[in-house]
């Protein structure tokens, strides 16, 4: 006997069931109310440089769903994302555009997702290392990327927004 295949007539519990004696049993058990998803923003920043790469960091985070994952640059929505690549990775940008956002949702809560195409002015100071990789594909990355990464590097290829 299941929810969506009732079988009353064998079960020995039927007399005193409380479905059974509804005339609905497939309507028992009722579902769980869906609770509300708490709400959290980011900025990720897409960094491009003079080859047209994109500027992809390792997550070292200990914690969290996307450890260990290539990921944009972010930082909290509200903040100036040319100060955060500045202060964060000592590059310059030359250019500031903001693509449409997106929400991704995870079971316990909604990202919302504010993409901003930073082109800058060069990327000497930074050189390739574990923990950063400059990339025009994701298939090239060393490990994996989250839906919302990928996502937005096929939007940016694709619809060329740069």
């Amino acid at each position: 006997c299941t929810r969506s295949a009732p079988n009353c007539c064998r079960c020995p519990l039927s007399r005193d069931c409380r479905a059974y004696q509804s005339g609905w049993p497939e309507r028992y058990p009722a579902p769980k109310p869906q609770r509300n998803k708490p709400v959290r923003s980011a900025q990720f920043i897409l960094v491009s440089n003079h080859n047209n790469e994109l500027l992809l960091a390792r997550n070292r985070n200990k914690r969290g769903v996307w450890r260990g994952l290539w990921l944009f640059p972010q930082c909290q929505s509200g903040a100036d994302p040319v100060v955060a690549i500045s202060e964060g990775y000592q590059l310059v940008a030359r250019r500031v555009s903001r693509l449409p956002p997106f929400r991704h949702t995870f079971s316990h809560y909604h990202l919302d997702i504010e993409p901003i195409h930073l082109q800058i002015v060069e990327a000497s100071e930074i050189a390739e290392h574990q923990d950063y990789q400059w990339s025009r594909s994701r298939e090239s990355l060393q490990g994996g990327v989250p839906t919302p990464v990928q996502r937005l590097f096929d939007q940016f290829y694709v619809d060329e927004c740069y």
